[in-house]
């Protein structure tokens, strides 16, 4: 279609006239790219009939003051401030030196940091550098907004996080160990109890889970347990009776249920979703 201007939809037979022009757009240096194998020649001279070298925003001098005065507007009326950022003299000096390695959008992202966050309508080369903007210390890190202790209380809630859901799973697998001890008529280990709150995130390998509610609150009163052959030891089905049975002994309180079951009422919701006992 590039070259021909011809196309056949999917589906017919018969080619197709199209008129349409395409701009393609790119940051390689294309002729180091083909040298090195990474594009095709040929793709390149029949996209390349007309080429448009774009500098980058350093290269452009006073535009850059222009575009940050087009921004700094665009910004105001974007988040209804009433007066538009206005660069000092020296401020453009500062801004027309710095190399802005994000070219022109670190530009804008600059612009509206500084008039959201600056109460100074006036830019001077102090507020500048507030933002990073140093002539000979380019970077396009973003400005840090979180302190270090916001920062750290999102690490501790992370880590909060990671502790629970690990007890969480642990008690699962030693209430998965239980079903099968009592399946094959032996009695299960004792599991041991959750950590509190106050227990360092080390502790979690020291997982307990209070005698597993009493053994299962002894397996639903022992109602109808008995030793099972080995075809019957099949885990899941062995799960789903014993959330039957918690089910039918709490009157379909789902919140008892998972009590009685050991577990949580989110994960007891969960299996009675993956074995369609909620019909």
């Amino acid at each position: 279609m590039l070259e021909t201007g011809e196309y056949v939809p999917v589906g017919s037979n018969e080619p197709r006239k199209t008129d349409v022009r395409i701009v393609a757009a790119t940051n390689v240096q294309m002729q180091q790219a083909i040298r090195n194998g990474r594009f095709r020649e040929d793709l390149y001279y029949r996209l390349c009939t007309i080429n448009v070298k774009m500098p980058a925003l350093r290269e452009r001098g006073n535009d850059i003051v222009l575009l940050f005065k087009h921004f700094a507007h665009t910004a105001a009326q974007t988040y209804k401030i009433p007066e538009p950022l206005q660069l000092t003299p020296e401020a453009e000096q500062v801004m027309v030196s710095y190399q802005w390695p994000g070219n022109i959008r670190q530009l804008r992202n600059k612009v509206e940091q500084m008039s959201i966050l600056c109460e100074n309508r006036s830019v001077t080369p102090e507020i500048l550098r507030r933002y990073d903007i140093v002539p000979g210390h380019e970077t396009t890190v973003l400005m840090e907004l979180d302190t270090p202790q916001k920062h750290n209380e999102t690490l501790e809630q992370t880590i909060e996080g990671m502790k629970y859901a690990i007890v969480s799973l642990k008690k699962d697998v030693e209430l998965l160990k239980g079903i099968l001890h009592v399946g094959a008529n032996v009695a299960p280990q004792p599991i041991r109890e959750l950590p509190s709150p106050e227990e360092t995130f080390s502790e979690v390998g020291l997982v307990r889970v209070a005698s597993a509610k009493h053994s299962m609150e002894e397996m639903l009163d022992a109602e109808e347990v008995t030793v099972m052959d080995d075809d019957d030891l099949n885990v899941e089905k062995m799960e789903r009776n014993l959330i039957v049975k918690a089910l039918r002994k709490a009157k379909n309180r789902r919140k008892v249920a998972a009590n009685l079951l050991g577990m949580s009422e989110r994960t007891l919701y969960r299996k009675i979703e993956q074995y369609g006992l909620d019909e």
